[in-house]
């Protein structure tokens, strides 16, 4: 059986390759990211990148180095959205691999020197590297909501397309109404002018005197269902107020 001192020599060669290795795929990997930010959509280049982050986490992962493990897993998720076209690469995305990059120098330079990735706190880069992939998700759901507002608008106008002959019969009716009410309040306003050109002058149901007057003509006229008349009454109305009205009308 092999003793101590020759498996502490075979743990120190895999450590000394596992090293060497890493510093060569994160001196890649920078180099990479710089020309991703000229070429976002170049899908080799992306490729490239991700199989780059995959061989550090599994062989981190492999000696133990579960920090490093973390990092690299979860910066491969956004790459992996990347590279699929689930994400594009723009200035927040490109800022947050850097980061991850410096920060696998850091843990592979206090591997070197403790032979453990230590203890520092990886809760920011982690947090930045799960707002991307939320993020994402969050963009999902608002292109879900905008779809389903646009099918919805797309169902009321083909119902109202669609509608019944009694509906349509019914929208005529009060369009026709409409046209009736507008006839009349023009007449009304006709009238006015021409009674003060003649010198009749018009009082409130207030004035005992003109409710006498024209009571004589007021008997020639049946009363359709209206309560006992008290004189007439006059309203003047501005044109503005006017169009208000049949404004509401029509809605």
């Amino acid at each position: 059986m092999p003793d101590s001192d020759d498996n502490l020599d075979f743990l120190k060669d895999v450590l000394d390759d596992y090293l060497v290795e890493t510093g060569e795929l994160v001196e890649q990997l920078e180099s990479d990211l710089v020309a991703l930010e000229s070429r976002p959509t170049d899908a080799d280049l992306l490729n490239q990148i991700f199989r780059a982050v995959h061989t550090i986490k599994g062989t981190s992962s492999f000696l133990g180095f579960e920090r490093m493990s973390e990092l690299t897993h979860r910066a491969e998720d956004v790459l992996n959205l990347l590279r699929h076209g689930e994400m594009a690469v723009d200035a927040r995305v490109m800022d947050v691999l850097l980061q991850v990059v410096d920060w696998i120098r850091r843990l592979l330079e206090h591997i070197r020197q403790e032979a453990n990735d230590g203890d520092e706190d990886l809760s920011g880069i982690l947090q930045a590297l799960e707002g991307l992939l939320k993020g994402d998700e969050a963009q999902e759901k608002v292109a879900g909501s905008v779809s389903e507002t646009r099918a919805a608008d797309q169902e009321s106008a083909e119902k109202a397309e669609a509608a019944s002959p009694e509906e349509r019969d019914a929208n005529q009716t009060a369009t026709a109404e409409e046209t009736k009410l507008s006839k009349k309040v023009e007449v009304d306003s006709d009238e006015e002018p021409a009674a003060a050109e003649k010198g009749e002058t018009k009082t409130t149901a207030k004035d005992p005197a003109s409710s006498v007057a024209e009571a004589p003509a007021k008997a020639e006229r049946p009363p359709v269902g209206r309560r006992e008349d008290k004189g007439p009454q006059t309203v003047r109305v501005p044109v503005e107020r006017l169009d208000e009205i049949m404004d509401l009308v029509g809605e």
